[in-house]
């Protein structure tokens, strides 16, 4: 009785109609509202952690992964944010 039902209840899901045809949104009604969230880090409290580093990853790869994935814009501002020209 179990497998009948599940059988039954697996054949209702895939022979529902999928649209074919595009889906389109209304226009949008009112300004454009940027968010902006700062996000400090704590440098103090640990001093040896490169925090710059995880960040941005090599060549800027992870802030760019996170930014694909979370639709956002990663900037890293501050002391450290720069490339120390005298370590190179």
């Amino acid at each position: 009785l179990a497998f009948s039902e599940i059988s039954r209840v697996r054949g209702a899901l895939f022979q529902t109609e999928f649209v074919t045809e595009p889906f389109d949104l209304p226009e949008p009604i009112g300004d454009v509202v940027t968010i902006t969230e700062k996000i400090y880090v704590p440098k103090r409290e640990y001093p040896d952690y490169n925090f710059v580093g995880r960040i941005l990853g090599p060549r800027g790869m992870t802030a760019k992964q996170l930014e694909q994935e979370t639709g956002c814009k990663i900037m890293v501002r501050g002391k450290g944010s720069m490339r120390d020209k005298r370590k190179v």
